[in-house]
């Protein structure tokens, strides 16, 4: 069963407010977010360009102090005096106290001393070490200072992140590498206060290699050698690699520490090939945009419920208006089939018509009486114009007819019927009275016509007007006799015979005759087939 008009428009619009609804909560969840993530970018921009301003600024500071110290030591000759080195690495250390250790080795690998062990005490070579052999070849490509990637300490087992200087002799081979050794902890420590690791993100240094240099915080279950000691697979190193290590920018995808869903931003150092980055967990920013939209997501929440409990009692109100309005509607069809039924069974000629002039309806009356179906007539001014073919006569005709059906729309006037002169299809003429009535309302427009066919009653009408003009011409002759004879009829006044049908008798004596005579001549309004007459 199809469901009617009302009910698919009333869905349709249900439908489109709906669709609309979700639009808005679409577009204000989307643009939300943009702007929370948008904000948290900013964010972490602010804070990572002070710090790779600070951290690039510090590792400068201690290259040009570890080049000075670098000369200190080369300056007696090409051959280090150990003694004198010691104490000038000592020096060196008081003045940059944050540094674990300072430390001098010798181009094969051997540490010679540091600030914590005097000369010929320490037994330790880092030939065999990734980072050192990695310096090594770039000091044979002209690199003189290189920031390591974390190491355990082979000394004191503590992870540190070596920063090394060259010292080449005089034929521009590497004599020796002062080494200054930052803890990891170090490092961090200009983190931990951030910000931003108050909301779980993570803050660290990357070399180009895709080698952490220092991280905060470090994942509780991976050890620093898992850390530190493998390069970094996510998706940041990725984008920096297959970008050319841009300035800056942000980049969504996994972390090779943390988890598969995470916004980094990062900006690296402007004159050291180290990139600063903060990795913030997504879920965390969108915990933020939903404490920024769950008021809203809540009203547009209530707005829906409202909305959908509104539309199924409009719903289940227009059902019962349809079921009531088709109840109507059935019982409209079987009154008109009704009304039809009878019209159709009427021996008088009816039409109906509707507020435009319309046939909409001719009962077979009609038809047998005039010639014309229904199909040849689809207005009242098709019909008038072949009923009437003459234009002045048909030009009277309607303008009775228009004001008489105005009045009675109105009901200022009663409906009065009009006797026209019609020609039927055959081309015969005839008379009819016609006469008007309103099947509904008066706004609604249509109405009933019938055309009842008078022409016989009007040629009795003219023969009866024609014997009585004779009858009175012959009784003013005063018994000259009847024209054509000498004789005139004579009506006898016998109310037996005349019967109830002489309602009007009038008497009218002949000239010379009495009343108390037995002869009077009568005159009656009786219809001429019913009265009775006498001749004598």
């Amino acid at each position: 069963m199809h469901a009617p008009l009302s009910i698919k428009n009333l869905n349709r619009i249900a439908g489109l407010l709906t669709l609309l609804l979700v639009a808005y909560a679409a577009a204000t969840a989307w643009y939300s977010w943009a702007d929370e993530k948008t904000e948290a970018l900013r964010d972490m921009a602010t804070i990572m360009e002070m710090e790779a301003r600070a951290f690039d600024n510090y590792f400068s500071h201690l290259e040009l102090a570890l080049k000075g110290l670098g000369d200190d030591l080369s300056r007696e000759g090409e051959r280090i005096d150990l003694d004198r080195a010691y104490v000038l690495v000592r020096k060196f250390h008081d003045l940059y106290p944050e540094l674990y250790n300072v430390t001098l080795i010798q181009a094969d690998g051997t540490v010679l001393l540091t600030a914590r062990n005097p000369p010929r005490t320490v037994h330790v070579t880092l030939a065999g070490e990734a980072s050192f052999i990695h310096f090594v070849d770039a000091v044979a490509q002209g690199q003189l200072f290189d920031i390591g990637r974390p190491l355990l300490a082979k000394i004191n087992k503590v992870v540190i992140v070596p920063v090394r200087h060259a010292i080449k002799d005089r034929q521009g081979k590497l004599g020796y590498i002062v080494s200054a050794n930052l803890t990891h902890e170090h490092l961090q420590s200009y983190w931990i206060d951030s910000p931003l690791t108050a909301r779980a993100a993570a803050i660290g240094l990357i070399r180009d290699s895709g080698f952490l240099l220092s991280r905060y915080p470090v994942p509780a279950d991976l050890t620093l050698d898992q850390i530190y000691g493998v390069p970094r697979t996510g998706a940041l190193i990725h984008h920096l690699q297959q970008q050319g290590f841009p300035e800056r920018g942000y980049v969504e995808g996994p972390s090779s520490l943390d988890g598969p869903d995470f916004l980094t931003a990062f900006r690296r150092l402007p004159t050291h090939p180290l990139t600063l980055f903060i990795a913030m967990p997504l879920s965390e920013i969108r915990a933020a945009w939903w404490r920024r939209v769950s008021s809203t997501g809540f009203a547009l929440l209530l707005l829906f419920g409202g909305g959908f409990t509104a539309y199924r009692d409009a719903l289940r109100r227009q059902r019962a208006w349809d079921i009531e309005d088709q109840r109507l509607k059935d019982a409209q069809q079987q009154s008109e089939r009704r009304l039809r039924s009878i019209i159709e069974a009427l021996p008088v000629p009816t039409v109906i018509s509707d507020a435009q002039h319309n046939l909409t309806y001719v009962n077979a009356a009609f038809t047998t009486a005039f010639g014309y179906q229904q199909r040849e007539l689809p207005s009242l001014a098709e019909w008038w114009v072949r009923a009437c073919p003459d234009l002045q006569y048909r030009q009277s005709v309607l303008d009775t007819w228009y004001a008489r059906l105005a009045g009675l729309r109105s009901h200022a006037a009663p409906s009065q019927a009009l006797e026209v002169q019609v020609t039927t299809k055959s081309g015969e003429r005839r008379t009819v009275l016609t006469t008007m009535s309103l099947l509904a309302l008066p706004h609604d427009g249509s109405h009933l016509t019938t055309w009842y066919d008078i022409t016989q009653r009007k040629a009795m009408e003219t023969l009866l007007a024609d014997r009585e003009q004779h009858l009175e011409l012959a009784l003013a002759r005063g018994g000259h006799g009847y024209p054509g004879n000498g004789s005139f009829p004579v009506v006898s006044c016998d109310s037996a015979r005349a019967g109830p049908h002489c309602r009007d008798i009038r008497w009218r004596s002949c000239p010379g005759a009495s009343k108390a005579g037995q002869r009077v001549f009568f005159r009656t309004t009786c219809r001429w087939s019913e009265s009775v007459w006498t001749a004598t």
